[in-house]
């Protein structure tokens, strides 16, 4: 396996958790007649709320985020933008190592002289 390869592993083992999506804060109006929330002059929503939506297995989904695990989330989110970008980043390279390797007949041996 080339270096370039084995750092990149490296790097999405060491990642920590990841979560795919976005938080979103949101502010509502809640269905009690008289709520503040329902003044005509300068309501009061009620919030912030936060959720996570995301896709996965080609099903969107939506989680209610607790505002005290917000930061939490949001660096699993960053992780996972990382490993998405080092995984394609690891399949550019090894379609280039196939390319080289199986389709024009060169060797690790005659890559690593060069």
């Amino acid at each position: 396996m080339s270096k370039e390869l084995e750092q990149i592993m490296k790097k999405i083992k060491n990642l920590g958790p990841i979560m795919p999506g976005k938080i979103s804060k949101q502010y509502n109006v809640c269905k009690t007649p008289n709520c503040i929330c329902k003044r005509k002059d300068n309501p009061i929503k009620h919030g912030p709320y936060y959720y996570l939506s995301f896709t996965f297995n080609g099903k969107g989904r939506t989680l209610s985020v607790p505002e005290d695990k917000v930061d939490e989330i949001s660096k699993r989110n960053e992780n996972y933008k990382e490993f998405k970008a080092l995984t394609n980043e690891l399949v550019e390279i090894s379609i280039q190592l196939t390319k080289d390797e199986v389709l024009h007949g060169k060797n690790k041996s005659n890559k690593n002289a060069k």
